[in-house]
């Protein structure tokens, strides 16, 4: 397939009208929403899928990740429960207990996996070590990998490792720099520069 979510829409809004019965391709769709952060929209084509197929952990799972996005907490936990043995659970109870504040329980969601919110809730938990080789194997650093070791550097006293790495966060993403400016992780360094 293709990494371009805007012809991977076409695609799933095609194989919609070609195979209306399979769950699969409102799935699909619906994460392609999600991605573009149109939730009204994935919402209903996860539900579709679900209606499909109730049985699908993809589905479940989906239909949790718009439920937490919507602080609805109790129907998230149900939906990843109806979700067990699906491969992506992982990292979606993992942001899950980021956001209920429970940093032990997020890191043994996430398990090895490397990635910016595997290696946040390492950094909230105080194990920077951890989270220095996950940022590290992290395949296709982006925007966010970067602001996230340049706060590991803040916490932990690294200033070319806070400098060098907002430099390229912001080269990534010009927004960065204003968030970088109001972060108190950077209360300590001269971000005028930035």
């Amino acid at each position: 397939m293709t990494n371009d979510n805007d012809k991977r829409l076409q695609i799933y809004d095609t194989a919609v009208n070609l195979y209306p019965n399979d769950y699969r391709t409102y799935n699909n769709l619906g994460m392609c929403q999600y991605i573009d952060q149109d939730y009204d929209a994935a919402a209903a084509n996860f539900a579709e899928a679900a209606r499909l197929a109730p049985e699908s952990g993809e589905a479940q799972m989906n239909l949790g990740l718009v439920s937490m996005l919507n602080k609805n907490y109790k129907d998230a936990t149900a939906k990843f429960g109806n979700a067990a043995g699906v491969p992506a659970l992982g990292e979606a109870l993992g942001v899950y207990y980021l956001k209920q504040g429970d940093y032990n329980s997020a890191i043994r969601a996430f398990g090895d996996s490397k990635t910016n919110n595997a290696a946040l809730a390492q950094i909230l938990n105080k194990d920077y070590s951890k989270a220095k080789s996950t940022l590290a194997a992290i395949r296709m650093p982006d925007a966010t990998t970067f602001y996230l070791t340049a706060v590991l550097g803040a916490r932990t006293n690294n200033s070319n490792m806070v400098y060098n790495n907002l430099r390229q966060a912001v080269k990534l993403n010009k927004n960065m720099a204003a968030q970088a400016k109001s972060d108190l992780e950077f209360s300590n360094f001269n971000l005028s520069a930035l």
